[in-house]
């Protein structure tokens, strides 16, 4: 790959996006050389901060920026009102209040006096797309509560979630224990919440608390140190970006386009906000003082080119107080990743680690796709609203695997439909295992299907997008059989130990035209509808038909032919008789007429011979030897008849038989 890579760096000189050439720089190429080769050795993946160029923007990248943030803002609602982010405000001031109160309470029940435990406090911090400043109308905001050693997991998932399941404010509470990073989702006062939880170790906490700094990483345990890296690594994105309003612009574009592109969502297998933050970041710190037009070009450009598994990374990875894991292929499991995408803030992790090669391969087809659209919008042939036209999912494939979630309740579903979501990576990596399956391609939004059932179960399905080799041919695709990937997944999920019986799973293999109508917004595409039934068997059917009827018809003639034809010469030979004889008793033109009768007996007969062999061989009369064939028997019934009657006159030659055969 790293061959086929440099091989290609001549792409960025021929490319059609009409930039300046300090953004084809060779030595850039090199670095990815280098990093691709190091990230495959050790821990010490070589970083080079260096940009690619530090030229200013031109005129013509300061107007696309500005048509880019009005389409963003006009078009697309990308911006929030002051009104709007007031509300926010509100809505974290409080939540701390809540947060504060049960901090509070939780000492009290565990031996504090009131006084002492109205001391201790816990601390709320933001992070996400809010803290970077890029979130939108109706965006949730990620929330982390920090608390001291007293109040622990248990306390969070038990009596803070029973405080906010009984405030009028707070609705559509889910809390979701056994994921990676435990969270707590939750609308308060019509604003979406993820709240997370990290315990540090101590008495209490002090004032004030720069949870960033890398000594209180010693002081939590391990299985809080995601929770606390959401925050940390946000405030790292935000200090090693050199333009922060550049970056703003730019990322908002890319979420926009990730999302209506369907290649938004680290849990189903691409990047997440944290992840694509990171990309742009680092494509902002090549070009430092670019527009955010040309940043967004080139991450289409760039992404599409890397050097995977080259790792994205903004800054060199360290190692820590605490000699917590960091990223490193070398030692650990790592090596699997195919696009690692690295946080800036120790411990290193890969933020994209549930990325498949399936996902890889949607996510390099969309970086194309991107950097030809900028191509077009550079040169005024097409507007920014194609570059974000959404992708038509249901239509890209001919064939889908269709995950139906079931529970009895709405809360159930939603409990089952979350552990389902977080574990849908695993069914994908072995459905790739298959040496026939090119592409499993998950779709990021799950489609509600209602009620279904007898027992009427609520239900969400969540499609699989495959894509075959193209060896495999149309007999091995009726023989293709999922059942043991999917059963073996199912069977795994239903050992979660909060699943109900009524919770669970049911896969089936759907053709494009046989997906149901509410996968589609809106009327049903052109090509998803089922096309109208081929008459090519009953067209087959009544041409063989036509072909027997017309060569039935053929030997009819035939006979006809061949009977006419000894007629005319008999009726000839009867005439010189008559003229011969002149009619006396006794005299041949007599022996004549009983010999007529005779032949008017035998024509019947084998008339009849005739009837019968057309019987025998009706559908068999299919081609130009039929009436040949028919003929024939005939004649050989004649043949009998007139051996008999030979025998009859006892062979004598002067016989009127005799003579009639002459």
């Amino acid at each position: 790959s790293i061959t086929s890579f440099i091989n290609s760096s001549h792409y960025f000189l021929s490319s059609s996006l009409s930039y300046p050439s300090s953004s084809i720089s060779e030595i850039e190429v090199e670095r990815m050389r280098r990093s691709s080769y190091q990230a495959s050795s050790s821990v010490g993946v070589e970083y080079d901060g260096r940009p690619i160029s530090r030229a200013p923007p031109t005129e013509k990248e300061k107007e696309a920026s500005a048509s880019l943030e009005k389409a963003l803002r006009d078009d697309y609602n990308l911006f929030e009102s002051p009104a709007d982010a007031l509300k926010r405000e509100e809505v974290l001031g409080a939540l701390d209040e809540v947060v504060q109160a049960w901090v509070m309470q939780v000492h009290v029940e565990k031996g504090f006096d009131e006084e002492r435990a109205r001391q201790q406090r816990g601390r709320i911090f933001t992070f996400g797309s809010y803290k970077l400043g890029v979130h939108g109308p109706g965006a949730d905001i990620d929330t982390l509560c920090v608390a001291p050693k007293l109040v622990t997991k248990d306390d969070f998932f038990g009596k803070l979630c029973s405080m906010l399941q009984n405030d009028a404010r707070v609705q559509n509470l889910h809390a979701v224990e056994d994921a990676l990073v435990p969270v707590i989702k939750m609308e308060f006062n019509g604003i979406d919440i993820d709240l997370l939880f990290v315990q540090l170790m101590l008495a209490k906490l002090p004032e004030p608390l720069d949870i960033v700094q890398e000594r209180y990483i010693g002081n939590v345990d391990e299985c809080f140190v995601k929770s606390l890296n959401g925050v940390r690594v946000t405030d790292a994105i935000l200090r090693l970006v050199p333009n922060k309003d550049t970056f703003r612009l730019a990322l908002r574009a890319i979420k926009l386009w990730a999302t209506r592109r369907g290649v938004y969502g680290n849990v189903v297998g691409f990047p997440g906000g944290v992840a694509w933050a990171i990309m742009v970041a680092r494509v902002c710190q090549y070009y430092p003082n670019a527009a955010a037009s040309k940043v967004l070009s080139e991450v289409f450009r760039l992404y599409s080119l890397w050097p995977y598994p080259a790792p994205v990374m903004l800054c060199p990875i360290t190692d820590g107080p605490r000699g917590i894991r960091v990223w490193n292929p070398s030692e650990y499991p790592d090596s699997l990743h195919v696009v690692p995408i690295i946080t800036p803030a120790y411990p290193a992790q890969n933020a994209t680690a549930n990325i498949s090669n399936s996902t890889k391969t949607v996510m390099k087809r969309e970086f194309e796709r991107g950097m030809k659209v900028m191509g077009e919008i550079s040169r005024k042939e097409a507007e920014w609203s194609k570059l974000f036209e959404p992708a038509e999912y249901f239509i890209r494939y001919k064939h889908y695997l269709r995950v139906q979630i079931r529970a009895t309740t709405a809360e159930e579903l939603k409990k089952w439909e979350g552990y389902v979501q977080s574990r849908i990576r695993h069914l994908i990596f072995h459905l790739e295992r298959s040496p026939f399956v090119q592409v499993c391609h998950p779709c990021t939004e799950l489609i509600a299907d209602g009620v279904v059932g007898e027992e009427g179960l609520h239900a969400k399905s969540l499609y699989l997008g495959l894509e075959f080799s193209a060896a495999l041919h149309s007999s091995q695709m009726k023989q293709l059989d999922l059942s043991d990937t999917t059963g073996t997944f199912r069977d795994k999920l239903y050992e979660w130990d909060r699943r109900e019986e009524a919770m669970t799973l049911d896969f089936s293999v759907k053709k494009r035209v046989g997906l149901p109508d509410n996968v589609f917004k809106g009327e049903r595409p052109a090509e998803a509808k089922p096309k109208p039934k081929s008459n090519k068997k009953k067209q087959k059917h009544a041409a063989e038909e036509g072909a027997k009827a017309e060569a039935k018809e053929e030997g009819s003639s035939a006979v006809a032919e061949a009977t006419d034809g000894s007629g005319e010469e008999r009726k000839k030979k009867r005439s010189a008789d008559e003229v011969a004889g002149d009619g006396e008793e006794g005299t041949p033109s007599k022996k004549r007429k009983e010999g007529e009768a005779k032949e008017e007996r035998e024509e019947k007969e084998g008339d009849a011979a005739k009837c019968e062999v057309k019987e025998e061989e009706g559908k068999a009369v299919a081609d130009a030897n039929a009436p040949v064939q028919s003929v024939g028997h005939v004649e050989e019934g004649v043949a009998k008849k007139r051996n008999a009657e030979k025998a009859e006159d006892g062979g004598d030659e002067d016989t009127p038989s005799k003579k009639r055969k002459v």
